[in-house]
């Protein structure tokens, strides 16, 4: 039997998730992301991002053959929720 695939609410519902566990560890605060928040509004330090990815990774086994060149090369800057969420949802 197939898996049933998580819609993008139930995505973005982890994504809060995984980052409010992670952002209150570190200055404890959390303002909820949407689709349109930069991943670099999270709050997250260089060790957070780690536990992020690392818990992205065990939530949607999202792998793929290049991904640690994928996440090495994402600009913080100007990744989105939503692109974040749609790496997901191809890599399901």
């Amino acid at each position: 039997m197939d898996k049933i695939k998580p819609t993008r609410e139930e995505i973005l519902e982890t994504i809060n998730k995984i980052i409010k566990d992670e952002c209150y560890k570190i200055n404890g605060c959390f303002f909820e992301l949407t689709e349109e928040s930069l991943l670099n509004n999270a709050g997250l330090d260089s060790f957070g991002y780690i536990l992020f990815w690392l818990s992205i990774e065990q939530e949607y086994k999202f792998t793929k053959e290049n991904n640690i060149d994928f996440v090495n090369n994402i600009d913080y800057k100007t990744y989105t929720i939503k692109d974040l969420i749609d790496r997901i949802e191809e890599c399901l």
